[in-house]
């Protein structure tokens, strides 16, 4: 596991030196290789043989590829990403007690956490990624040390 982490970091600072966007395709690679059962160093190898593979060999065959279909990829990609039960607590912490014990909901997280996970959520979905995750900083910062 720590050779994997290793050569993640190494191909975004290399991705980086090429004008590429770091930590995308690491974390992409690894959420799919989980969901897929690839354990094995094997199933990180391949997949940067394939990519390199797709990228420099078969370049004139992906271009041929609507982006309408890479777009579908991607959203049934972040479809799949997403961890259901942990944003249904999320929204069942911010119930009242009264309705969470007639449902049985067992909320283990605190509401400000909740409420700065959400907020975070829609300020990233309006503007940016960068200024969603350092407003939920500043957030969490005010709400912690209130």
């Amino acid at each position: 596991k720590n050779r994997v982490a290793v050569g993640q970091g190494v191909s975004n600072i290399i991705s980086a030196i090429f004008g590429g966007m770091g930590g995308s395709g690491s974390i992409a690679q690894s959420i799919v290789a989980n969901h897929s059962d690839g354990i094995t160093n094997l199933c990180s190898f391949l997949t940067g043989v394939f990519i390199l593979l797709f990228v420099y060999a078969a370049h004139a065959v992906v271009h041929i590829v609507p982006l309408g279909a890479i777009g579908g990829i991607m959203a049934w990609g972040a479809f799949k990403l997403i961890d259901w039960e942990s944003l249904l607590q999320g929204f069942a912490t911010l119930l009242p007690l009264r309705i969470r014990d007639k449902l049985n909901l067992d909320c283990k997280t605190p509401r400000a956490d909740a409420l700065i996970m959400f907020a975070v959520m829609a300020i990233t979905l309006c503007l940016d990624l960068s200024i969603g995750l350092l407003s939920g900083v500043l957030i969490a910062a005010f709400v912690y040390v209130w």
